[in-house]
């Protein structure tokens, strides 16, 4: 190795070997390069370190996010050759959020929330950093500093921005058992679509944002009008806040072991059928999965058989005496 190799930051190292892999062929477009998480494990970096690996690659426009898969190989085949490290850091190109040849986006406030949507659906908001988000768009990171001041300030746009887009609709029904299934099927496919909002929900620390707090009253004007408990009523929205949330849980969890894997839920228990097999020879275990009752769990299901019991529940609560309230 020569000394200006050996010189090199460690990011750059690992970046120069993937980038290799990439232009040899043994990479192709459209193939899963490694996650952050197995780049720490195999180059034996930091978590930083390898962000910062597919951040440079990202800039270059050899690898490109994609849900569901995480990171992986851009076709190069339509954009022409990698920008160079001048076209990178050119500060006249920092307003270019487009492909060449496509209209100019100009960087601004909406423009760097959406991106940073986009990346956080793609793996997970744990892995979100500045430094991916401008990668994604093609500049710095210090140009998104002039329109956003920090990473706390980031995700509170970014959450706002996902509420607002799915607002509540119109005035609360008379039938409380109605609107308490339209204000938990509504937070539920917020989070099917953008898991990673769930992980933001907090019922002692909530997240400072209106659009959020529209839902939350939404929900409240829903059961006010059929008791005079207060109390309860905030109870009851924390335990129909916390039953979707759990229930999302397991998505951004989905979300993030498919990102690092590259294995869907699907193909894991694919897999690993064989040793279930196995496993009911030895341990029969014919309540778990005996019948019909399928292998891999159905959460939509899930969620409404979940909804419908606790709707149950809250029924004797809402028809009980006033006077056995509270």
């Amino acid at each position: 190795m020569n000394g200006a190799a050996s010189d090199q930051p460690p990011y750059a190292k690992v970046a120069a070997e993937i980038r290799e892999q990439i232009r040899s062929g043994r990479l192709r477009p459209g193939d899963r390069v490694p996650s952050t998480r197995e780049i720490t494990r195999r180059w034996g970096v930091a978590m930083a370190t390898a962000t910062k690996v597919l951040a440079a690659l990202q800039q270059e426009g050899l690898v490109r996010s994609s849900r569901g898969a995480g990171s992986v190989v851009a076709d190069t085949t339509h954009t022409g050759t990698p920008r160079s490290a001048r076209e990178r850091h050119d500060p006249a190109k920092a307003v270019r959020t487009s492909p060449p040849g496509a209209p100019e986006t100009v960087l601004d406030h909406a423009a760097i929330v959406r991106a940073a949507i986009a990346a956080a659906d793609t793996s997970g908001i744990d892995a979100l950093s500045m430094r991916r988000v401008a990668a994604s768009l093609g500049v710095s990171a210090m140009a998104l500093y002039r329109h956003v001041p920090n990473k706390d300030e980031l995700i509170r746009a970014m959450a706002e921005t996902v509420f607002r887009d799915h607002p509540m609709p119109g005035p609360p029904p008379a039938d409380w058992r109605e609107g308490i299934a339209t204000a938990a099927r509504l937070e539920w496919r917020i989070y099917r679509r953008h898991p990673w909002v769930a992980k933001l929900v907090s019922v002692s620390r909530p997240l400072l944002v209106p659009s959020g707090f529209e839902h939350t009253d939404w929900l409240a004007r829903v059961m006010a009008p059929h008791t005079r408990d207060r109390n309860g009523v905030m109870y009851a929205v924390i335990v129909v806040t916390v039953f979707v949330q759990g229930m999302a849980a397991q998505l951004e969890l989905e979300t993030e072991q498919e990102q690092e894997t590259g294995v869907s839920a699907a193909q894991w228990w694919d897999v690993r059928q064989p040793m279930m097999d196995r496993l009911e020879q030895q341990s029969p275990i014919p309540t778990l999965f005996g019948g019909d009752v399928p292998k891999v769990p159905d959460l939509d299901a899930a969620f409404e058989f979940g909804l419908a019991r606790l709707l149950d529940g809250l029924a004797s609560w809402f028809t009980a005496p006033e006077d056995d309230s509270g």
